[in-house]
């Protein structure tokens, strides 16, 4: 290769980094980096705590409930990450950290304290928010949220007809644990039958309608059991 050769290749090469560092020059470069995504949950209160009157639910300083025994607030939007939750109204222990996961629809419980030492909230995560859980039509599904200080057995009697069936939902369900079930609603009707090992302590009706989620929630004392019905969203 000659020296006028090795001349051109050069100026062509210095050419063409001088038209880029040009073209760069003029490009519309952001100022900031683009927003960051919003990681959310969505979340309810729900209390079940039999030592506790009226409390005030409070998450990072900010009220979000006020509720009494029984009662469960409605869903709310909330940033996901780790919460400092605490009660107005509540003992001074009564604060603890729960965290929220992305895109989850989350139940918080405020459940008895059987100790000092136990926990006063129980978190459960309902279903994704991206998620589509709606049943057909024909069918209901049921979580049992079990919030009485005991261990009792779930099952639930259908009836169609002349046509009954039994279905258990669980031979012994602990305080604070869950359980799910299915029901179809085109025409049985439905009992709850709640027991605390042979001994009925509960049976009420279930008014279920089809295409819908719901949490039975069992709360209170054995002798004076209670069942609180909620939609879930």
């Amino acid at each position: 290769m000659n020296k006028s050769m090795t001349s051109k290749s050069y100026l062509v090469a210095l050419s063409i980094i001088v038209i880029m560092v040009i073209g760069f020059s003029c490009a519309d470069i952001p100022s900031q980096a683009p927003p960051l995504p919003e990681f959310m949950s969505k979340v309810r209160f729900i209390h079940t705590a039999t030592d506790l009157g009226e409390v005030g639910v409070v998450m990072d300083g900010t009220t979000k409930a006020t509720l009494s025994f029984g009662q469960a607030s409605a869903y709310f939007d909330e940033a996901a990450g780790r919460k400092l939750v605490r009660l107005d109204g509540g003992a001074a222990n009564d604060t603890a950290m729960v965290r929220l996961d992305t895109d989850d629809v989350i139940a918080v419980y405020v459940v008895t304290r059987p100790d000092a030492e136990a926990p006063r909230f129980v978190k459960k995560a309902e279903r994704r928010l991206y998620r589509d859980v709606t049943p057909a039509d024909t069918l209901a599904k049921v979580l049992f949220a079990q919030m009485c200080d005991a261990t009792l057995a779930i099952s639930v009697e259908s009836i169609s007809g002349a046509d009954t069936t039994t279905t258990e939902v669980s031979s012994g369900l602990a305080f604070t644990n869950f359980a799910w079930g299915s029901f179809a609603t085109n025409g049985p009707s439905h009992t709850l039958i709640v027991k605390d090992g042979d001994a009925v302590v509960k049976s009420m009706a279930l008014d279920l309608t089809g295409g819908k989620v719901y949490t039975e929630v069992l709360h209170n004392t054995v002798d004076n059991l209670s069942v609180a019905q909620l939609e879930n969203n």
